[in-house]
């Protein structure tokens, strides 16, 4: 489940992690009143969506009077915000989110996300800005986003956490101050049941003080039942219908805007992934992260969003299978899926790389179910696949010959 940044910052403050003075409103007079009880000279205007990237798309504007808040947020209220993470109409603001301006001296990127493949919480962090630029600098500059990962039962030192602040170039004082805060973070992540928090930018303001300038929070819905004052947040209206069906089936997904889908074990492999598919100049459609216990019916529903989605050109499956992940199990999802949809094979290219439990037998599967599938051996000859799958014209996709010959490139089908 997805919460909008004021619901996010609310929830960061109520466990004394700093973010900027502001409040929601859902008129213009509202913004207006907002912005008097703050302090200027500059406000900041954020229509609230379940998305990002609302900066580059004008959803995050600053203002320098009380009246131009209520202006601004007259022209967004109602409008419909297309941005790099939403669909191509967009999704509809209902409110905005204004917010005391400040003075930036250092911005960086933090995020903690949950790795349910290998059972990890992983730190990132980035000396960019980040947030809507971060996807680009990962892909130009990998070495410049830093990750620490940890076993879920081990909490983070300040000395671990120390390092990965030291090589983003932060010391001293402001050092410390970032410790403390992601040490935090790490603390509402694990009580809150969070699969992400992403702060972008986290900044050390003119003062000195700390500060979460813009925050984006998910959480597990199978844990929601733990949490009724979570549940109380939700807000279907703008959900994208194929993440709040992923949702259903406990699959972590999310839309993007590209033509190649993916279906992945694990949040890490999954963003290794789609970094090796733009790495080769493809577009994802979505993040997917199958859970480590995914029953057939939970694959095969995962492969139907990818079926059912028209802009999607060519699928990667990527799949390790390593304790009770089987890649049996992915192979038997697939097959039903497309049986289900009333086709023995798929109408676009079918890239799968298995690794681990029971690879072979599930290649075997997908060989004797007629699929089509290309079979790979690693990652990146995956991704030069399927980039180049999702590149052809309609008509040679389509074409079950041209899969056949692809699969003749390879000597050998491994895992």
């Amino acid at each position: 489940m997805n919460v909008y940044e004021y619901q996010a910052k609310k929830l960061l403050r109520s466990y004394g992690v700093a973010v900027p003075p502001g409040d929601v409103a859902g008129t213009p007079a509202q913004a207006e009143a907002v912005a008097r009880t703050l302090h200027g000279p500059t406000w900041m205007v954020k229509a609230q969506i379940h998305a990002g990237g609302r900066g580059p798309a004008g959803g995050v504007q600053a203002v320098h009077t009380p009246e131009d808040a209520r202006t601004v947020a007259e022209h967004m209220l109602g409008s419909q915000l297309a941005t790099s993470q939403t669909r191509p109409q967009g999704q509809i603001v209902h409110k905005v989110y204004i917010e005391q301006g400040c003075e930036i001296v250092r911005a960086f990127y933090v995020a903690l996300l949950l790795d349910s493949q290998d059972e990890t919480l992983t730190f990132l962090a980035s000396p960019e800005r980040g947030g809507d630029s971060i996807e680009e600098v990962a892909l130009r500059h990998p070495e410049r986003v830093l990750k620490l990962k940890l076993p879920l039962d081990e909490e983070p030192s300040a000395d671990k956490i120390g390092e990965l602040i030291q090589q983003i170039g932060l010391s001293g004082e402001h050092g410390r101050k970032v410790v403390a805060y992601l040490q935090t973070m790490y603390r509402v992540f694990l009580e809150l049941d969070a699969t992400l928090i992403e702060i972008s930018p986290l900044a050390v303001v003119d003062n000195g003080d700390v500060l979460a300038l813009d925050v984006k929070m998910s959480f597990d819905d199978n844990a929601l039942y733990r949490h009724a004052d979570l549940l109380a947040l939700r807000d279907e209206a703008n959900r994208e219908p194929s993440e709040a069906e992923a949702a259903r089936h406990g699959i972590n997904y999310v839309r993007l805007q590209g033509d190649i889908g993916t279906l992945v074990s694990g949040a890490g492999l999954a963003l290794a992934t789609l970094d090796a598919i733009v790495e080769r100049g493809g577009q994802p459609a979505n993040f997917m992260d199958l859970p480590p216990v995914s029953r057939q019916a939970q694959v095969a529903a995962a492969f139907r969003l990818l079926l059912e989605d028209s802009n999607i050109k060519a699928i990667l499956v990527n799949v390790f299978g390593g304790g009770i992940m089987r890649c049996d199990v992915i192979a038997d999802g697939l097959i039903v899926a497309l049986r289900e949809a009333g086709s023995n094979k798929p109408k676009i290219p079918l890239i799968v790389r298995l690794d681990g439990t029971n690879a072979e037998l599930g290649q075997q599967r997908l060989q004797e179910a007629g699929l089509g599938a290309v079979l790979v051996t690693d990652l990146a000859e995956a991704a030069n696949q399927v980039v180049v799958a999702a590149q052809l014209p309609s008509r040679q996709r389509s074409s079950s010959t041209l899969l056949g010959s692809m699969k003749k490139l390879f000597t050998k089908e491994g895992n």
